[in-house]
């Protein structure tokens, strides 16, 4: 979500040609982004448009500044 926010401004269409999961999506939507999200397989497509609508309707939210380094790299 870093790189998103940092290299895109609100408005900017994002590309994500192997959607996967949304990741990407959800960030893009949180932060104002267009996004365009391609996958191979149609039930990744489907998880994704769900997840993404949830986030619209308020079902959840995302944190992405309250990330710290520490959250990031496990301390072994």
């Amino acid at each position: 979500a870093k790189i998103i926010k940092f290299t895109t401004i609100k408005g900017d269409w994002v590309l994500d040609p192997f959607a996967g999961r949304g990741t990407t999506g959800i960030a893009c939507v949180s932060l104002g982004r267009n996004f365009t999200g391609i996958d191979l397989y149609n039930e990744n497509t489907v998880k994704i448009e769900k997840n993404i609508t949830d986030l619209i309707k308020g079902k959840f939210t995302v944190r992405i500044n309250d990330l710290t380094e520490d959250d990031i790299y496990a301390k072994v």
